[in-house]
């Protein structure tokens, strides 16, 4: 199945687990970092969320938190 917006992620309809889960893909930089945002259901827990940051080198990771947060004019 294609979906409609490549940055939105859609994972559910497991018949034995009863999960639903969406995942968006907020920013990214190739090969630096991908932040994700997640809501989801399952049988114990309605309505859980977070996100997170996937990088290979913690000093992007560092860089683009302190100047997403703090210097949101930074690039």
């Amino acid at each position: 199945m294609q979906q409609a917006n490549p940055a939105v992620l859609y994972n559910g309809g497991n018949e034995y687990l009863h999960y639903e889960d969406t995942w968006y893909i907020l920013s990214s930089k190739p090969d630096e970092y991908v932040l994700v945002y997640y809501v989801g259901n399952n049988d114990a827990w309605k309505g859980y969320g977070g996100g997170t940051v996937y990088s290979r080198c913690a000093a992007s990771l560092l860089f683009w938190i302190i100047t997403t947060l703090f210097c949101p004019g930074v690039q």
